[in-house]
Formats: C-alpha cells, structure tokens, sequence
C-alpha cells in the first residue's frame, strides 16, 4: 500500500513539473530516492479507519477460501 502512495506522489510530483516547470519538482523527481523518504501521508483518522476494515474484510474473504479450499 505504501509503494502505491509513492507511485502517486511521484506521478503527481511530475505532472506538477510538467505544467509549471518548477525547478524545486525537478530537484525532487532527479533524486527521488533521496526525497521521497521525506514525504509523511496524512490521512483522516475516519478514512484510515474505513482503508483497514477493508483490509480486514479482504483478509477473511481469504481466510474463508482457504478454509473452503481445504
């Protein structure tokens, strides 16, 4: 989940150079490994909330397939 929000920040890094130019995007997207460690998410605590039963209710779909399954 992690390395899709980074995905995300970096696409939305580049397109913001692509339009505006700005040099401090360049600086960031040349040496993104550097940066990108830098970068913190906020996320609404409802929201997060609402990402992990999703989470939960995806991993006993799985649960309940294995157990199926065997």
């Amino acid at each position: 989940e992690e390395a899709s929000y980074r995905k995300e920040l970096h696409e939305l890094i580049r397109q913001h150079y692509l339009y505006t130019g700005s040099k401090q995007a360049r600086i960031l997207l040349d040496d993104w490994n550097r940066y990108v460690d830098e970068f913190i998410q906020v996320v609404p605590i409802e929201y997060k909330k609402v990402l992990q039963e999703e989470q939960m209710r995806k991993l006993q779909q799985k649960i309940a397939e294995m157990q199926r399954d065997y």
